[in-house]
């Protein structure tokens, strides 16, 4: 019997399901995200967003993009065809990060994520999403994945394993991220010294995947 916390991920009764911090913020770590374009006021990942009202199906996505999609039937086949449309018609739309179910079955993956994506990371047991009153329901019933496509880099995908200790420990720790002019990230300043040519932070990781597990990025507290 599936347990009533759970119904919700296996229904539609509400899409309203916020991905964790500590694995949006791996993720952020990588790619440095500029808009969550499938979000609410209360459960966005960063400053610029898009609600259910604004419908990011019919706007812009510019710069690099985060999008945790509804799992309801069909929907994220849509979001992501979507996501398509704009690395192929929008030159400011970078690069786009969806965090998914892992359904293998589905013409969505056979279709498009096995043939365009350019990095799936397989994430190793259950995540525990966030419920709209802010508590963590028990892990998903399904297990998921983040996949990622880039401007102009057509598939097959590179597949990565991430370990749950490899992310968790983003949720331990305040964290934020050093940028090349010492700006403000979250509305704390960065305290990593940045000489004046704009070179990069020190503790600034190169956003190569391949290269995540070598050299781990550093954490910061305030």
């Amino acid at each position: 019997m599936v347990s009533d916390r759970l119904k919700p991920l296996l229904s539609s009764l509400s899409d309203e399901w916020e991905t964790p911090w500590e694995v949006f913020r791996y993720f952020d770590n990588i790619y440095h995200y500029t808009i969550d374009v499938c979000a609410s006021p209360a459960n966005t990942k960063c400053r610029m967003f898009y609600t259910k009202e604004m419908n990011g199906l019919i706007r812009e996505w510019d710069g690099v993009v985060w999008c945790n999609p509804p799992y309801t039937k069909n929907q994220g086949f849509i979001w992501v065809k979507k996501g398509i449309k704009e690395l192929e018609t929008n030159e400011k739309c970078r690069s786009i990060s969806y965090l998914l179910p892992v359904r293998t079955d589905t013409r969505l993956w056979h279709n498009i994520i096995l043939c365009s994506a350019n990095i799936i990371y397989f994430i190793q047991g259950r995540i525990a999403f966030l419920r709209p009153d802010r508590q963590s329901p028990n892990p998903a019933p399904f297990p998921s994945c983040v996949v990622v496509f880039e401007k102009n880099k057509p598939g097959p995908p590179v597949y990565v394993s991430l370990k749950r200790s490899e992310y968790a420990v983003f949720g331990k720790t305040t964290y934020f991220r050093p940028c090349t002019r010492c700006s403000f990230y979250e509305n704390r300043k960065c305290k990593i010294n940045v000489k004046p040519d704009g070179e990069e932070c020190k503790a600034f990781i190169a956003a190569d995947p391949l290269k995540l597990r070598e050299n781990p990025p550093k954490m910061l507290r305030m």
